[in-house]
């Protein structure tokens, strides 16, 4: 599939604009990979792609309001951060 084409740039530890450039995708489409490849590889640091300022805000939010849903997560965090990190951060 199209995400296992990017997760060895991900292994590598290249920023989601270097998988971009790299693969060619939108970074919003590398960003769609990257939750599949938390997911395949059990990874529990995402901090190489999510700023740690974000992961701590996002994983609080969870904390209140679940992750059943994004949008509760969005607005629990006044919308400061993108559902690209936040999606990363819940997978």
């Amino acid at each position: 599939s199209a995400s296992l084409r990017v997760f060895p740039f991900l292994d590598s530890g290249m920023s989601i604009q270097e998988v971009a450039n790299a693969s060619g995708l939108a970074t919003s489409t590398v960003f769609k990979h990257l939750e599949k490849y938390i997911e395949a590889r059990n990874v529990s640091d995402c901090s190489t792609w999510v700023p740690q300022e974000a992961i701590v805000a996002i994983e609080a939010a969870i904390a209140i309001v679940g992750n059943e849903k994004l949008k509760p997560i969005f607005d629990q965090l006044q919308e400061k951060y993108s559902y690209e990190h936040i999606r990363a951060v819940a997978a």
